[in-house]
């Protein structure tokens, strides 16, 4: 029998809601649910498909983190093939328009 693993972790967003404490106890393990704000707080809304929501599925805040790894079959598509771009706005280094040309 193979064991096939999967990892997963909380999104980004996910993790600043927690940490800025927008997100409240749900009455559902499967679903995050919104807190209801204070007096003279003011807490963001969420929209899903056109609609103001206060709860949603779980699944919403999860990555897969073996999406977008390279491996023999993906090579093609993988976002780090071209990582030679002319660096910008960066203190000390500017750019010139020969390192645009060698780029293009």
């Amino acid at each position: 029998m193979n064991t096939v693993f999967e990892c997963w972790m909380a999104s980004d967003i996910a993790q600043a809601l927690e940490r800025d404490n927008v997100l409240g106890d749900s009455d559902k393990p499967d679903r995050l649910a919104v807190r209801k704000p204070g007096e003279g707080e003011k807490i963001p809304s969420f929209l899903r498909e056109g609609a103001n929501v206060t709860d949603w599925e779980t699944e919403f805040m999860l990555v897969h983190l073996g999406y977008g790894a390279p491996n023999e079959n993906n090579n093609q598509f993988n976002v780090l093939t071209r990582y030679d771009y002319p660096v910008m706005n960066r203190y000390g280094q500017k750019p010139t328009k020969s390192d645009f040309k060698q780029f293009i």
